[in-house]
């Protein structure tokens, strides 16, 4: 009774159903950080910053929009995040939403640098040969 009418290939639809998506997404994120910077300076420079130096990390010399930077403390700062053990109890917290989009931009920017970049001689990213330590 009903006329099935094909306008796209097998599964051509449905690739172009999941770019769009994908894009939708990758847009959507705060890819400058913006959001992030502000989230590391409200819950955690307060406490982690040059004058205080609590546990021995210093985060508001950290550049939100460029992980590769200083990856070795992102992954102590992931860690923490992942075991929800900052901020601290008794200290401010963000909401659920702004706490597990920044684990999320953290741990995302850091898989990213790994896949694309390796981690090679303590630094996240591509290694110039002139740094190989060789």
């Amino acid at each position: 009774m009903f006329k099935t009418i094909r306008y796209l290939p097998n599964g051509l639809g449905i690739t172009l159903l999941a770019i769009c998506f994908h894009y939708n997404n990758v847009t959507a994120q705060d890819t400058s950080g913006t959001i992030h910077r502000d989230t590391l300076k409200q819950y955690c420079v307060t406490c982690h910053n040059q004058t205080l130096q609590t546990a021995g990390l210093i985060l508001d010399d950290l550049d939100v929009s460029d992980l590769s930077r200083d990856a070795d403390k992102w992954e102590k700062v992931l860690r923490k995040l992942r075991g929800r053990q900052m901020p601290p109890g008794g200290m401010p917290r963000p909401d659920e939403a702004t706490y597990v989009g920044f684990v999320n931009y953290i741990e995302t920017g850091l898989d990213r640098l790994a896949w694309f970049g390796g981690f090679q001689n303590g630094k996240f990213g591509v290694v110039d040969p002139g740094e190989s330590g060789s």
